[in-house]
Order: structure tokens, then sequence, then C-alpha cells
């Protein structure tokens, strides 16, 4: 799709933010800060570099070199969605539920606020405190994360028990 249609049909769905007054590094987007690593959400969530800002509509080059379009409001700050540190280790967990009622599964935690579950299926997440990270796109959209040593434990609205997850490898 162009950017023309692209700008057309934020506009005509309202998408286009307003502007704002926003700390480079800090906290939530509120413009396109041109150089600004960030998560695109929609889809499956993708890293990428915003290089311009086209009448209030951010132009992101992604991993590949190819350009995506898209409005503020579905960018996030790869360093808000993560980046791992202190906080997680990057890798894939089992997770399996402790009272064995149901089945395991593997989740992926990869670069940049992102992750996979065992199907593939990516989607984001971001700190939510010192201690968990919250689980905002994809198969586990909704949960949390509570770090426990070097494993998650895990739990949410969408799942029906708790799960413990440590790290493979």
């Amino acid at each position: 799709m162009t950017l023309y249609r692209h700008c057309a049909f934020a506009l005509t769905l309202g998408l286009l933010p307003l502007p704002g007054l926003a700390t480079p590094g800090i906290g939530p987007l509120t413009a396109c800060e041109v150089g600004v690593e960030v998560i695109v959400a929609g889809g499956t969530p993708q890293p990428g570099v915003i290089e311009a800002d086209a009448a209030g509509m951010c132009i992101v080059r992604l991993p590949d070199g190819d350009m995506t379009v898209a409005p503020v409001e579905i960018l996030t700050r790869a360093s808000d969605a993560g980046g791992a540190g202190e906080m997680v280790a990057l890798g894939t967990y089992a997770c399996t539920d402790p009272q064995g009622v149901a089945d395991g599964f593997p989740v992926e935690i990869t670069e940049g606020g992102t992750y996979r579950d065992q199907y593939g299926i990516s989607g984001t997440w971001l700190r939510h405190s010192a201690d968990v990270i919250s689980f905002t796109q994809g198969p586990l959209n909704s949960a949390q994360a509570q770090l426990d040593g070097t494993g998650l434990i895990l739990s949410g609205p969408n799942l029906f028990t708790t799960f413990t997850c440590a790290p493979q490898g």
C-alpha cells in the first residue's frame, strides 16, 4: 500500500495523533521521533526504526529494509518493550502447570520486546514493573509474568491456571 493510501486511510479513521510534547527516550510515544527503535503492533509485531514523520504518520524501516507507515498509537519504544537486560533473559522457557491439569508449552522471549509461542505466533511484551512483564499482543495477550529467580510465573485472565516457566538450555 502506498504512503498516500496509508495516510488517507488513517485520516478517514481518525488515527492521526494530535501533536504533543514528548521527552525523547522516556515514556510512551506521542509523536514520531526519528531514530527511535520501536515495536510495530498489529498483525505480527515487528521491530523497526522511525525514519520520518509524514503528516503525523511514522515511517518505520523494518529489519528486512522494507518501510511501513504506522500511526504513533500502534508503536511502542523498544526500550519500553523489554530489551531484557537484568529483567528477563532472552531465550526459550518451558512453561508447565505445577498441578498437572494443563499441558505445558514453550515460550521464546526474543529481542526487542517480542515473543513466540510453540506455533511460531508472535506477540509483544512490556515492562509492567521492576519484576513483572505484561504480554500486550499475541496469544498471551493480557497475561503477566512475575519474575522468579531465573524463571517466570505466568498467569492471566485468558489462562485457566498459573504456569511455572523455567529457562531451557
